[in-house]
């Protein structure tokens, strides 16, 4: 029997600026890059994409459809023809969105169903947009792949028809978040100055990681709240950092912030290097998002050595499995005081240290490509739909 060939929709790899949906979808790639000789694999996308690791020969790249056609016209027209020609077995999308057209099958992905927490937070078209991609797939999806248990269920409580075609699967995290500083102490420091944190490893500071282009969903209106309280409790000034893009919206955020009496470092777009340094020299990671599908900052966190201080919402218990402060949400007391026991107190932010990296040892990339796998020869034994 031929070997299967796999199509990944690469749109996600287009931008050099990734974020969780890019960290997942490489976990993807490099899952099915090392079954060695499992699948053909074709990476298809509609314009050139930035790769940053290097893939088996198995691996092919392709640019097709119009360039200039909008991402739904050359999901729904150019894809499937595409694939159809390349006589490819099976789909993985990024997204919910999958074309419902071509002699292939269908995984999608659904990272987080954020209306169920956070009904208003990427506004009424977005919100409507996502709800219709869920009906679809009910019909056109032979496997849907979500990055955690809470989300599965999210999906089957607004879709229980696809109960059987759902699957959780925890993604893994980077080598290059753990614990230990690199060899370079000056290059560690360098990057610290570099985003203006000149005392960066004398005095305590909070760090936030994710972009902001969701203001409304992330919430670092609630965060500069925080950090403001906690200097004030502290003694003296305690930063926040925000590592992630801004977008058009810094300029806001940062008036917000001087009105609540913040001091807040936005660093723009830091690489997975630089960001490891953020993480090991924080005092705590400070997680503020209204709804979480999976949240790679708190793995990522947790693996560096990180306390991290998180609102509950979406699958933050179940991602930290009680290693981290997690408080209700709209709760700013109960976090300026969690941060505030991590920061004054050494033997509960020892602890967390210890239980942080405890937890981050259940992600596994391995183990998260045994299980997609195992996804996929399950939609390889259905009939192609047409």
């Amino acid at each position: 029997m031929s070997r299967p060939r796999i199509a990944i929709d690469a749109t996600p790899f287009e931008t050099s600026q990734p974020t969780g949906v890019e960290r997942l979808w490489s976990g993807v790639v490099r899952a099915l890059a090392s079954r060695e000789d499992a699948a053909d694999v074709l990476l298809v996308s509609r314009a050139p994409m930035v790769l940053r690791w290097d893939l088996p020969e198995r691996f092919t790249c392709h640019v097709v459809g119009q360039r200039d056609a909008t991402l739904r016209t050359w999901r729904e027209r150019d894809l499937p023809r595409a694939l159809d020609e390349l006589d490819v077995d099976l789909l993985h999308g990024p997204f919910a969105a999958i074309p419902k057209s071509g002699a292939f099958r269908r995984v999608a992905t659904v990272h987080e169903v954020s209306w169920r927490h956070a009904p208003f937070a990427e506004g009424l078209t977005q919100g409507l947009r996502h709800r219709r991609h869920l009906r679809r797939l009910a019909r056109i999806a032979d496997g849907v792949l979500t990055p955690s248990e809470q989300t599965r269920r999210d999906v089957l409580e607004y879709r229980p028809g696809l109960e059987s075609r759902v699957v959780a699967i925890h993604p893994g995290v980077d080598s290059v978040f753990r614990p230990v500083a690199g060899v370079d102490a000056e290059r560690d420091l360098a990057v610290l100055r570099r985003v203006g944190l000149q005392d960066g490893d004398r005095e305590p500071w909070l760090l936030s990681v994710g972009a902001l282009r969701a203001v409304s969903k992330k919430d670092p209106e609630f965060l500069f709240e925080v950090a403001a309280r906690v200097s004030e409790r502290h003694g003296r000034t305690v930063r926040l950092v925000l590592a992630g893009d801004a977008a058009a919206g810094r300029s806001s955020l940062e008036r917000s912030a001087a009105r609540r009496g913040a001091s807040v470092i936005f660093t723009g777009f830091v690489d997975d290097a630089e960001l490891a340094v953020l993480y090991r020299g924080a005092a705590a990671l400070v997680h503020a998002s209204r709804s979480e599908g999976f949240g790679f900052p708190l793995v990522e966190a947790m693996a560096s050595g990180t306390p991290v201080v998180a609102v509950d919402a979406g699958s933050v218990g179940e991602v930290t499995g009680g290693a981290a402060e997690v408080v209700p949400r709209n709760d700013t007391a109960a976090f300026v005081d969690a941060v505030c026991r991590i920061v004054a107190d050494t033997e509960v932010r020892e602890e967390r240290i210890r239980s942080g990296i405890e937890r981050a040892r259940a992600f596994s990339w391995d183990r998260f490509g045994d299980a997609l796998w195992r996804l996929y020869s399950a939609v390889l034994e259905v009939p192609a739909r047409s």
